[in-house]
């Protein structure tokens, strides 16, 4: 018995604390400006609208799962009237001549080709929820809810112009089945691309990415984005009504700022807070086991271990409290060097049950 928890032993020491660990998952949220169109918007691809040229531009698109930005970039500009919402997308394309353009047919599989979406919610909660696809050649898909049997009544066409395409939404308040927002409202939003166009290994995509980043999908509304709602001089809502709808929304200690027409807000998410207080109370449990060993030469690197750990998750806790907002690689970075302390001394606390086993067989 004694050989056999000395060989776990020995096989838990050489387990990788990562090895413990879950995936690090984006956190941030980002919100942009919904300009109201003075004049009618002719869906064509062109955005030769005035409401364009006004309508402030988002930021980066992040690749699926938070792994940096997308290589081919993305950028989106929102409208609205009384009749409608208005999505337009420019999608920067290295290789216009490769677009993949295979779907032919409305609600088929226009996913696999080069395409953007839009998923969009009338409710903070992101659901229900409405999905809208378009390919190069301006073929459609829709679902509700991520039930692809909805059809819902939409126009979009898609232009291809130089090193990018361009596609424009119209999606009426009617298929939303809620009626137009006024100035100041706030509703969920992101927007997503499927590129295929890259060189790549047959059968996979090059790149997914989206302008709210998401964590395995793009069917993740808690992770949307929201689109505000701006008056007819542009200026929008101000921002401490943003901040009351973040702290309604979403969790306590959301930082605001605005940069290029577009509010970002970064949040140390509840789940990462547990984190924290998780990692905490594994490290002081660990101690209190390590403490109780009465071999030394087994104990004490393993308690300079968790002190050494114990000092870099206050440090980390420091710098979450006093930071005023992190980007999405910064919190990503913090989150998983957290979750890799917590898995170490979830790995030192085992270490030390086996001891304790060990020594209980001593003669």
């Amino acid at each position: 018995m004694k050989r056999l928890l000395t060989a776990v032993l020995f096989a838990l020491t050489l387990t990788p604390p990562q090895a413990w660990c879950g995936a690090a998952e984006p956190v941030s949220a980002r919100a942009c400006l919904a300009t109201l169109a003075a004049t009618p918007v002719t869906v064509d691809g062109r955005l030769a609208e005035p409401v364009w040229q006004a309508a402030p531009a988002t930021g980066a698109f992040t690749l699926l799962g938070g792994r940096g930005e997308a290589l081919a970039q993305t950028v989106v500009r929102v409208a609205y009237d009384a009749a409608a919402l208005y999505v337009a997308i420019e999608a920067g394309e290295p290789c216009p001549g490769g677009l993949v353009t295979n779907c032919k047919s409305r609600d088929g599989a226009v996913w696999m080709d080069d395409s953007l979406e839009v998923f969009v919610s009338s409710a903070l909660t992101g659901k229900p929820y409405f999905q809208f696809v378009t390919n190069s050649a301006s073929v459609l898909f829709d679902s509700q809810d991520g039930n692809y049997g909805w059809n819902g009544e939409w126009t979009a066409a898609a232009q291809v112009q130089g090193k990018s395409w361009i596609a424009e939404f119209a999606i009426p308040w009617r298929t939303l089945a809620v009626p137009p927002p006024q100035s100041g409202d706030a509703w969920r939003l992101n927007v997503c691309r499927e590129r295929q166009a890259a060189p790549r290994t047959p059968g996979k995509v090059a790149e997914l990415s989206s302008w709210s980043p998401c964590l395995a999908q793009f069917h993740e509304p808690e992770h949307y984005g929201y689109v505000l709602f701006a008056d007819r001089t542009g200026t929008g809502p101000a921002l401490g009504q943003i901040e009351r709808l973040a702290a309604a929304s979403a969790d306590a200690g959301i930082t605001l700022s605005l940069r290029a027409g577009e509010v970002r807000f970064a949040s140390y998410s509840a789940q990462a807070r547990q984190e924290l207080q998780a990692a905490r109370a594994s490290l002081e449990l660990s101690r209190q086991r390590l403490a109780r060993t009465v071999v030394p030469t087994f104990a004490q690197p393993r308690l300079k271990r968790l002190e050494a750990a114990r000092q870099r998750l206050e440090a980390l806790a420091a710098q979450v409290a006093t930071t005023p907002s992190f980007a999405v690689p910064q919190l990503l970075a913090v989150r998983e060097e957290v979750r890799t302390l917590g898995a170490d001394a979830e790995h030192l606390l085992w270490e030390a049950r086996f001891a304790e086993l060990l020594e209980g067989e001593q003669p």
